[in-house]
C-alpha cells in the first residue's frame, strides 16, 4: 500500500487553485489502483503509459495538474486487449472493469478500472482507499495504428467519426430521423446488419473493429483515435512510443513515452503555459457524495416515521 506523509491529505493552494483535502485522498486513492495496475502490466510484460492530463500533469506539475480529478494511462493496442484477459484474472474480485466487451450497458469507446461499484464507508475500506470512500477509476485507452495512405486513413477516420457521432447522439437521447439515417448509412457502408435493441453497444463494436484494421508494425504513425474527436492533430509517430522515461508523480513514478515532448505539442500545443479546462465534472465524485447524503437524509425520514 502507498505510503503518504499526513500533510499530503491536507487542502493546498497549488498556484491559483486551490485543492481540497477530500480531493487529495481521491488523488491517494488513484494512485493506489493504478500501481495495482502496474503491478499487473510488470507481471505479464505488458507496457503502458502516462496519458492526456497524466502525462501532461507529470511533465509539467510533476503530479496531478491541481484541477484534474482523474488518472488516464495508454496502452498499445495488443497490450490493451492482452491486458483486459488478464486483468480479469488478476484483479481482486471487488473492482469492476468497463469494457465494451464484458458489459453489455457499457457505452464507452476506451476501458475502465474502478475499485468497486458503490459508495463504501466500512472501515476496512477506508483504511485500504486513504480514506476516500467514494468510486474511484483509471481510464485506459488504446493506441491503435494509422493507414500510411493518407487517403485510406481520412476514410478510416471519416467512418469512425461518423460510428462514434452517431452513437454519441443516441446516447444523449437524440431520437431524430437524421440519427436512424445516419445509422443506415452505417450499415451500408460497413456492409453489416446492427441490432436495433441494442444500437449503441453495436455501433461502438463496429467503431472497435474499425480501429483494429491496421494491426501492423510497419506503419508509421499511430493515434488515440477514441478522444480525437474534430482535432485530428492527435497524431503520433511510433517511434515516439518505442520507449519509456519514468518520471516522478507525486510520491511514485510513471512511465511516460520518451516523445512526451511532441505528443504534448500534438495536443495542447504551448503545454508549458496552464490552461484550465473543465472537460468533465469536477469533482468526479460530486453525483455520488449527493446520492449518498440523499440516501442518509431519506434514511433519517424513515426512522423518525417509524
Amino acid at each position: 500500500m502507498l505510503v503518504f506523509e499526513d500533510s499530503f491529505y491536507d487542502g493546498e493552494w497549488r498556484g491559483d487553485f486551490f485543492v481540497a483535502g477530500e480531493m487529495k485522498r481521491a488523488w491517494a486513492a488513484q494512485m493506489e489502483l493504478l500501481m495495482e495496475i502496474d503491478r499487473i502490466c510488470k507481471k505479464h510484460d505488458i507496457q503502458y503509459y502516462a496519458d492526456a492530463g497524466t502525462l501532461l500533469g507529470a511533465i509539467r506539475h510533476k503530479g496531478f495538474i491541481p484541477w484534474d480529478d482523474d488518472l488516464d494511462i495508454a496502452m498499445k493496442r495488443k497490450d490493451y486487449e492482452r491486458f483486459f484477459v488478464v486483468a480479469k484474472e488478476e484483479l481482486p474480485r471487488s473492482y469492476k472493469i468497463g469494457n465494451i466487451h464484458n458489459n453489455v450497458g457499457w457505452e464507452e469507446p476506451f476501458m475502465r478500472i474502478i475499485n468497486g461499484d458503490k459508495v463504501n464507508f466500512t472501515k476496512g475500506h477506508l483504511e485500504r482507499w486513504h480514506r476516500c470512500p467514494w468510486v474511484i477509476g483509471v481510464d485506459i485507452f488504446p493506441i491503435d495504428h494509422l493507414p500510411d495512405n493518407l487517403e485510406e486513413r481520412e476514410l478510416m477516420i471519416d467512418l469512425y467519426m461518423l460510428i462514434r457521432t452517431v452513437a454519441s447522439h443516441i446516447k444523449e437521447g437524440i431520437d431524430t430521423p437524421e440519427v436512424w439515417e445516419g445509422v443506415a448509412g452505417i450499415e451500408e457502408l460497413c456492409h453489416v446488419k446492427l441490432e436495433k435493441s441494442n444500437i449503441i453497444s453495436e455501433l461502438l463494436h463496429l467503431a472497435d473493429k474499425i480501429l483494429r484494421l491496421y494491426e501492423k508494425d510497419e506503419v508509421k504513425d499511430m493515434s488515440i483515435l477514441v478522444y480525437m474527436g474534430a482535432n485530428r492533430s492527435n497524431i503520433y509517430k511510433r517511434e515516439w512510443y518505442e520507449q519509456v522515461v519514468d518520471m516522478p508523480f507525486e510520491n511514485i513514478t510513471l512511465p511516460v513515452p520518451i516523445g512526451y515532448d511532441e505528443i504534448l505539442k500534438a495536443k495542447y500545443g504551448d503545454y508549458s503555459v496552464p490552461v484550465r479546462e473543465e472537460l468533465h465534472a469536477y469533482p468526479f465524485y460530486a453525483e455520488q457524495k449527493k446520492q449518498w447524503e440523499e440516501h442518509l437524509l431519506n434514511k433519517q425520514k424513515a426512522e423518525y416515521s417509524e
